[in-house]
């Protein structure tokens, strides 16, 4: 695992993460809204749960392909605006 595509960059599971993207993304691109998708450059959304999300590879992601990623992302993990989303919906209904 550690000599796969993308692992020194992201990490382990980042890296498989971004392997499936590069396989799947306009997947399909035989039919015509496909095609069309890829050779204008359309942006995709790609869904993951929280063992697959990390700020590193969404930035990745955007950067190298111009998709958009969503999904979980741990509130204690490094880099997340955890002060400022607490401060934000504290008067938001539980």
């Amino acid at each position: 695992m550690q000599e796969q595509k993308y692992t020194k960059q992201l990490g382990g599971t980042a890296a498989c993460t971004m392997r499936l993207v590069e396989g799947s993304h306009y997947s399909g691109a035989h039919t015509e809204q496909r095609r069309d998708a890829k050779k204008n450059g359309k942006r995709e959304l790609f869904f993951g749960d929280s063992w697959f999300t990390s700020r590193r590879l969404c930035v990745f992601l955007k950067e190298k392909y111009g998709h958009e990623y969503f999904g979980a992302l741990k509130t204690n993990h490094s880099g997340t605006p955890k002060e400022e989303l607490e401060k934000l919906a504290k008067d938001w209904p539980l």
